[in-house]
């Protein structure tokens, strides 16, 4: 519930702080309608990024241009991971994009996302992102290594569940 609240609320204090109109005069009331909405917007973020960790990005892939992926941790070890291919030849209806849920569990660095089934599910975690690793749980090398890596978009620290 609240991440729908969240996931409208942004849209709709931007287009209202964005809408008002300054004809010359009323420089004070605009100024005083863009502070109200950074305000509610830090607040919505704030309580939004205390509900769960989310990290996002577009890795590599062999038969496509490339894999968005965003994972979300949620604090009760659950997490969402969405996955769109890029370029790929579809092979019929959610083919080329689909979710997935299930519980995660942390050891050191390392976050394993327990059950899931269209995508390497362990990741090296740092101070502002999750690094993919390989079925057996190495950092990739080579040339694409560098790629792996989903930039984070709350910054609040994932705890051990």
């Amino acid at each position: 519930m609240m991440r729908t609240a969240f996931l409208w609320i942004i849209p709709v204090m931007l287009t209202t702080a964005c809408s008002h109109s300054d004809t010359g005069g009323d420089q004070a009331a605009a100024d005083s309608v863009k502070l109200d909405a950074d305000s509610l917007i830090s607040a919505a973020v704030g309580e939004a990024a205390d509900d769960f960790d989310s990290y996002s990005g577009v890795l590599p892939c062999a038969d496509c241009d490339g894999v968005e992926t965003t994972v979300n941790l949620y604090p009760d070890a659950t997490y969402e991971v969405h996955i769109l291919y890029y370029g790929r030849a579809s092979k019929g209806p959610g083919s080329n994009e689909f979710s997935e849920k299930g519980s995660w569990t942390r050891s050191g660095d390392t976050i394993v996302l327990k059950g899931l089934k269209n995508a390497p599910g362990k990741y090296l975690l740092s101070d502002s992102s999750l690094i993919q690793l390989d079925q057996a749980g190495r950092k990739v090398e080579g040339p694409l290594a560098g790629k792996y890596v989903l930039k984070q978009i709350f910054s609040t620290p994932v705890q051990q569940p």
